[in-house]
């Protein structure tokens, strides 16, 4: 998908990346009080490739909550692109 970009594909990457920002810099450090309105989530295991995780480790502290805000952006992205393309079929 990304051997040969088109315009749009670039521009949804930055996008991407401008998200899951978002989401590091209002991601909760530590237990957070209760009725704050914080999302809580939940452990997971994953296994990333040393690559990725230099990589993660490049963009700054706090790789874990950017995982986190990489995969909430490309929900949400994938969650607009079917609701798009659902009103378009109406």
């Amino acid at each position: 998908m990304l051997e040969n970009p088109s315009e749009n594909e670039v521009v949804a990457l930055d996008d991407l990346f401008e998200r899951a920002n978002d989401v590091v810099a209002t991601s909760v450090i530590g237990r957070p009080r209760q009725g704050s309105g914080y999302v809580p989530k939940i452990d997971a295991k994953i296994r990333l490739n040393r690559e990725v995780m230099d990589w993660l480790k490049s963009k700054g502290p706090r790789h874990y909550s950017r995982i986190n805000g990489l995969l909430t952006a490309l929900m949400e992205a994938e969650k607009k692109q079917h609701t798009g393309a659902e009103e378009l079929s109406r």
